[in-house]
């Protein structure tokens, strides 16, 4: 979008549009049929993880697609010149990230049983703090792996719930968890080359 950052257009992107669902939208929650609950068991929710893991990582492991995409987590300019449609590939992925927080919304609704204009605010922070946890490279590249993304899901759920059975009031937890990931990023962070967010 003119040459514009692609992580600074999506934030923009994602503020403007959860403006304009805020004004569209009731404050109130909308509720969804009455036994949609029933489906929020733990069989359900596994075998879903499951099949979205694991084509995630036969598309990331196995396909010309998730080549592309290491290519450019490389360097897009060098993934230009060796052919890779840059912004082909990147509308393909939004397009496809889109779709998976449409399940995740749905993953979501089930468990809650109603839908609101905030729902989900600030999970993004939450992902990228999971990613960092996990070891991957904020710069992304051919050195990521797909367990990153599941040892830092763990990590994270691991680290959270552990300080509240600590007892640890909510300041103090994101005191410690902004430090975790000062650390994390300090540890993971690519320094070959300056580029940290695509």
């Amino acid at each position: 979008m003119g040459k514009i950052t692609s992580f600074i257009v999506t934030i923009c992107n994602m503020y403007l549009l959860r403006g304009m669902v805020a004004y569209a939208t009731t404050k109130s929650p909308v509720y969804g049929v009455s036994n949609i609950t029933s489906y929020n068991t733990m069989g359900f929710n596994l075998v879903f993880t499951l099949i979205i893991l694991i084509v995630a990582f036969a598309v990331f492991q196995y396909t010309g697609l998730g080549n592309r995409l290491k290519a450019i987590g490389a360097g897009e300019t060098a993934a230009r010149f060796a052919g890779v449609r840059v912004e082909r590939t990147k509308m393909l992925i939004y397009m496809t990230a889109g779709m998976i927080t449409g399940l995740a919304a749905f993953i979501n609704s089930i468990k809650v049983g109603s839908v609101t204009s905030t729902a989900g605010n600030q999970l993004e922070t939450q992902i990228m703090i999971d990613l960092v946890l996990g070891g991957m490279l904020v710069n992304g590249g051919a050195k990521v792996k797909f367990y990153n993304i599941i040892l830092g899901a763990l990590t994270y759920k691991i680290l959270t719930a552990g300080l509240v059975m600590l007892g640890i009031e909510p300041k103090t937890q994101q005191l410690i968890m902004g430090i975790v990931f000062l650390i994390m990023v300090g540890i993971f962070a690519d320094r070959e080359t300056s580029m940290i967010v695509k």
